[in-house]
C-alpha cells in the first residue's frame, strides 16, 4: 500500500487500523470525525497551516520526558515525522510500536502515559 499524497488522507488504511475501524470503535471515530467537521473545513485546514509553520518555542529547551510514537503499519504519516521530531528534542524518545497503524497506537497511550510520568 502505498503512502497519501501529501495533503490528502490515504485511500487505504493499514490492516491494524481497518481492523479497529470494524470492531465497536467504529461509532465512536465515526462520530468524532463527524463533529470535527460539522462546521466545515476551516480548523482542519488551520491545523495544516500551523503544522507547516515554525515552532512558537525552542524545542531543544525542553527538559520534560518527551516520547514519540510511531506504529510501525503507519501508512498515514511517514516515520521520517517521528524520528524528526525525536531528534528536535533533546533526551527524546522514539518508540515504534510492532504491529500497529496510524490509529491503533491510540489504545496504547494510557500505559505510555503512565511511564512518561514515572520518569517525571
Amino acid at each position: 500500500m502505498g503512502r497519501a499524497p501529501p495533503g490528502r488522507l490515504p485511500t487505504e488504511w493499514p490492516d491494524p487500523d481497518r481492523e479497529l475501524f470494524a470492531t465497536r470503535h467504529v461509532p465512536h471515530l465515526a462520530a468524532a470525525a463527524k463533529e470535527a467537521f460539522t462546521q466545515g473545513v476551516g480548523g482542519y485546514t488551520q491545523d495544516s497551516w500551523v503544522q507547516g509553520r515554525p515552532w512558537t518555542f525552542d524545542p531543544a529547551a525542553v527538559r520534560a520526558p518527551f516520547l514519540v510514537v510511531h506504529g510501525d503499519r503507519d501508512t498515514v504519516v511517514p516515520i521520517a515525522h517521528s524520528r524528526h521530531n525525536a531528534d528536535l528534542v533533546p533526551g527524546a524518545e522514539l518508540r515504534v510500536l510492532p504491529g500497529h497503524g496510524h490509529v491503533t497506537v491510540l489504545w496504547e497511550l494510557p500505559a505510555l502515559l503512565t511511564e512518561v510520568r514515572a520518569r517525571a
